[in-house]
């Protein structure tokens, strides 16, 4: 099995920004994406780690509707500090 990684550039740490760079990397490019979907298992990952455990971000209407369009999974990891 092999994989395929896009990575956002460091946008200040802003969650949604990156989020949204992706989305505009993807949309122009969805029916390509879609086609590649019928062999290939295509998702979002979003990391996020804080330091003191404490932080999050808001994903506004305009970016909720931009991934509500698109037919990939959105996954959310958290990585909380260790003690």
């Amino acid at each position: 099995m092999s994989a395929w990684m896009l990575v956002s550039p460091e946008l200040a740490n802003d969650l949604r920004a990156q989020l949204s760079w992706i989305l505009d990397f993807i949309e122009p490019r969805l029916s390509v994406l879609l086609e590649l979907s019928l062999t290939c298992e295509i998702d979002i990952f979003c990391g996020f780690s804080s330091e003191n455990g404490q932080g999050g971000c808001t994903f506004d209407h305009a970016v909720l509707e931009r991934l509500g369009k698109i037919p990939f999974s959105l996954t959310l990891d958290l990585y909380p500090p260790t003690l």
